[in-house]
């Protein structure tokens, strides 16, 4: 049931969108055709990004009080109903910013299946619509192989990667305080600055595992993402 859903909500859509972008152009560039599904898929899920980067900013400027039921309150059980009260109050939901992520996986996992096999066009899989093409060039601007491992894609995933990081701590600048934080605000701190590091580290390492396609995915995701926060923290600001 699961297996069936995923190939009718996720994989044949996302197959039908490359092919068909890849049959635009005189020579079927697989590689462009990711990228611009690429785009697509960052479009269609905007809306949670935006709310994401709106539920970053309503937490931090809350932080304080969370801070003060933490100081004040010791029984675990009161300073979590307190916590989520004022969560509620505010209408921020903690765990928008997985969203994000949970929808992505099902996508670059039906990438990964579609460059395991050899890029022979199934018609069995196309909608009717979708004019079949003979052959799918697996050559990036006719250098990069998607179907094999790359270490230059997997660099660029992790720069791109960094760069969003830089992006998002620019548009988090931290209130300069000389009182002493929290045990939580000093842990926060600390997991954000080791996160700076190995987030870019992470995503090379399974660029490069994956092969170019992800590696590909995630450099275009992580650049069109940099440019929605930069968007949209310029907006709110404004």
């Amino acid at each position: 049931m699961i297996s069936l859903l995923w190939h009718e909500v996720f994989y044949q859509p996302i197959y039908n969108l490359l092919i068909f972008f890849a049959g635009v152009f005189p020579r079927p560039d697989i590689g462009v055709a990711v990228v611009i599904v690429t785009v697509i898929v960052r479009l269609v899920i905007y809306p949670l990004s935006k709310k994401a980067i709106y539920t970053q900013i309503a937490i931090k400027k809350i932080q304080p009080e969370l801070n003060k039921i933490k100081e004040t309150i010791k029984d675990r059980t009161e300073q979590s109903r307190k916590t989520l009260e004022v969560y509620k109050q505010n209408k921020v939901n903690p765990f928008s910013s997985f969203a994000v992520i949970l929808v992505q996986l099902p996508i670059i996992l039906a990438l990964f299946k579609v460059f395991s096999h050899d890029l022979t066009v199934s018609s069995e899989i196309l909608y009717g619509f979708i004019s079949p093409i003979e052959s799918l060039d697996p050559l990036f601007l006719g250098f990069f192989d998607l179907t094999q491992k790359s270490m230059v894609l997997a660099l660029l995933a992790a720069a791109s990667q960094a760069v969003h990081f830089f992006v998002m701590k620019i548009g988090q600048k931290e209130e300069k305080t000389n009182k002493e934080p929290s045990k939580e605000e000093f842990f926060r701190k600390t997991m954000e600055r080791q996160m700076k590091f190995l987030a870019p580290i992470m995503i090379g390492f399974v660029s490069y595992a994956a092969g170019g396609v992800v590696a590909l995915y995630f450099t275009v995701s992580s650049v069109f993402s940099a440019l929605q926060e930069w968007y949209i923290r310029k907006n709110i600001k404004a």
